[in-house]
């Protein structure tokens, strides 16, 4: 069954944006750290190769400088507050929210929940804390609106081949799984996310394998079940694939690739990903996760526009107080190309307050099935319903004949000749 229902206010999702690019490289600490853990360590074996700069210039070397980075995340027991944010320099709230507003009305940093990421460093959602946040009305006006700065291109080393931002949009109660929910916007544009929502119940056993009880640990023996319920206090079986692919595929074996002597470029690449790679764990963890019952899904519809114009992008860069500082240019000094390649500004919102929802119903019910056999019985040997009377009524005379022909005087009659007889 599919219904299309619409409500008259929607909870609205929790939004996650990162910088495509962690690492701001201009702090002079970021560069010297990664220098040391990696020009040092590696680099140092290829400086007299020829075409060296072109050999380290290459999207992969920024993938094995993210592998790294995921390794000291991996193996630090507290990375929010330890060397690592200090070791690579990440940016910050501070660095990046040029202005927040949510149904037209200001939000600042304090409405935001920060976490690590070992692919993109520091992240910032949106709507975890206090209350839910309602939509009332649809329209790029009546949701979140963001301005983000992602940094001036041109302090980014030669590896980096890409710059933007990533944005997630999610259920308000888990992390996001960035490696499948979030997308890229680009510097230099406004990029809206229309949001639609779908909800998907399923009917549970007998009809399917998928859990109804996604708030116990016990309702499927598995150890993979029991970490994502107690880690998230609720079931989502893409977030227990996720997690079980990592017991499987151990943290400890990525700082093998970094303690194993080998330091040539081509076998870091190699050691890297083998041991980051998860899919080929996906097949027995899917044995270990089921299906949820109730699941719902986000979907975004992007379009896009240019921005900021010439004249607002004057005065834009100086709503950050520690521009200069964090970059080492003066805002004012910057030519519209440098900062409409620095910035960018995302929309999320519902599209409609309609959604759409499937629920799962018996294809063959109790009266299905007995309408079914009826059918059949009638269409191939001409039994109907009063076939079933007639045989009835065979057996009531059936039985009031065998009373005729064995009375119970008879009986008596023929105890009595034997007692006579004795």
């Amino acid at each position: 069954n599919i219904l299309m229902p619409r409500e008259p206010s929607s909870e609205f999702p929790a939004v996650t944006f990162c910088n495509l690019n962690p690492i701001n490289f201009y702090n002079s600490t970021a560069s010297n750290n990664v220098r040391l853990m990696f020009y040092a360590r590696l680099l140092a074996n290829l400086s007299t190769q020829p075409n060296y700069a072109n050999y380290v210039c290459h999207k992969s070397t920024n993938m094995l400088i993210q592998s790294m980075i995921s390794s000291n995340l991996a193996n630090n027991n507290n990375p929010g507050s330890s060397n690592v944010s200090s070791l690579f320099k990440f940016f910050t709230i501070d660095d990046m929210l040029i202005s927040c507003y949510y149904n037209q009305k200001a939000c600042s940093k304090s409405d935001f929940t920060t976490f690590f990421s070992g692919t993109y460093g520091l992240c910032y959602m949106f709507n975890t804390r206090g209350s839910t946040k309602k939509a009332v009305k649809p329209g790029s006006s009546n949701g979140l609106q963001l301005e983000l700065f992602v940094g001036l291109p041109d302090n980014q080393p030669c590896w980096i081949t890409s710059h933007g931002a990533v944005i997630a949009i999610h259920n308000r109660s888990v992390y996001p799984l960035l490696t499948d929910e979030a997308r890229r916007v680009e510097p230099g544009r406004e990029t809206n996310l229309a949001i639609s929502r779908t909800f998907i119940n399923k009917l549970p056993s007998p009809y399917s394998d998928c859990i109804e009880n996604v708030y116990s640990n016990d309702s499927f023996p598995s150890a993979s079940f029991a970490l994502t319920v107690n880690s998230l206090g609720i079931y989502i079986q893409k977030y227990c694939i996720y997690l079980c692919s990592l017991r499987m595929s151990s943290s400890s074996n990525t700082r093998s690739c970094l303690d194993s002597g080998n330091y040539t470029l081509d076998g870091l690449r190699s050691c890297f990903f083998t041991v980051t790679n998860l899919e080929p764990f996906y097949p027995s963890c899917y044995t270990q996760c089921p299906l949820e019952c109730s699941s719902s899904f986000l979907d975004a519809t992007p379009s896009v526009a240019m921005y900021p114009p010439l004249k607002y992008s004057e005065s834009l860069l100086n709503k950050l107080p520690n521009f200069q500082a964090i970059n080492g240019k003066n805002a004012s000094s910057l030519s519209y190309a440098e900062i409409s390649s620095s910035v960018l500004s995302v929309n999320v919102y519902y599209e409609s307050l309609v959604y759409v929802e499937v629920d799962d119903s018996a294809a063959i019910d109790i009266g299905t099935t007995l309408s079914n056999i009826g059918g059949n019985l009638g269409l191939y040997i001409g039994v109907s319903i009063m076939s079933f009377l007639e045989v009835v009524e065979y057996l009531y005379e059936f039985f009031l004949i065998l009373r005729k022909k064995y009375p119970k005087g008879r009986k008596s009659k023929i105890n009595d000749r034997s007692t006579s007889h004795a």
